[in-house]
């Protein structure tokens, strides 16, 4: 298919969804990515803004901390 990819920039693009908690994965993989909590979209945004997000819901997942809104049982 030829479109844009998410910077903007033409050329043959593809799709995926890609789901995972792997930072690595993340990094490597994806372009643009959307953070799912409790079934919502609470974030979207481009992969390198991802770890300076100032969400705190992406903050706390990004950083690997057991403190904050993400609630572990």
């Amino acid at each position: 298919m030829i479109g844009r990819d998410a910077l903007g920039k033409p050329g043959k693009i593809a799709s995926y969804v890609v789901v995972t908690h792997q930072h690595s994965t993340i990094r490597r993989a994806v372009d643009r990515l959307l953070f799912l909590h409790e079934g919502k979209v609470v974030w979207e945004g481009m992969t390198h803004e991802f770890m300076t997000s100032t969400n705190p819901i992406v903050q706390q997942f990004a950083s690997g901390s057991l403190d904050g809104p993400i609630q572990y049982f």
